[in-house]
């Protein structure tokens, strides 16, 4: 592409998706497991979307609080700053934050976020995303096929 024609939105989301660094799951403080965290994400994302002069405005569609659970579903909006009116929006990503005290809605806001990060910009993750390899336990049950196909039985809200 020639430098002297200006990227559109699509053009330089490429870009940051193309330019963003690998990150790698990290022991955090009170978890049993290695994770990534909201910080680190953000910190992968930042410096790619600050140099396509794209500026990222996260949106809080849905807020429920039930208890200590919280509940939100999140998009973003993403906006050329170069040329404003060249907007994109992603999402509805729910996720759910649970606190004993007043943290719920922050923690499941920060998911949210990350996990749109992540997602969109198709973020590389060392290790496996969900599960670690070596704590499988192959299930040697055999599947009924009879049942496959009826309902299940399920408790609802």
């Amino acid at each position: 592409m020639s430098d002297d024609k200006p990227k559109n939105i699509y053009e330089k989301l490429h870009s940051v998706t193309e330019n963003v660094k690998k990150i790698y799951k990290e022991q955090n403080s009170g978890m049993p497991y290695k994770s990534v965290n909201h910080n680190m994400v953000t910190k992968a994302v930042r410096e790619q979307i600050i140099k396509e002069r794209l500026f990222v405005q996260p949106i809080v569609e849905e807020n429920l609080n039930q208890g200590n659970l919280h509940k939100v579903v999140m998009s973003v909006k993403i906006i050329d700053i170069d040329n404003p009116t060249d907007t994109l929006e992603i999402g509805k990503f729910p996720a759910l934050g649970f606190d004993n005290q007043d943290k719920g809605y922050g923690k499941a806001v920060s998911y949210a976020f990350k996990y749109i990060l992540q997602k969109t910009f198709m973020m590389e993750i060392g290790d496996d995303e969900e599960v670690e390899a070596d704590i499988i336990e192959r299930d040697t049950e055999e599947i009924n096929y009879d049942r496959l196909g009826k309902p299940y039985l399920f408790i609802s809200s």
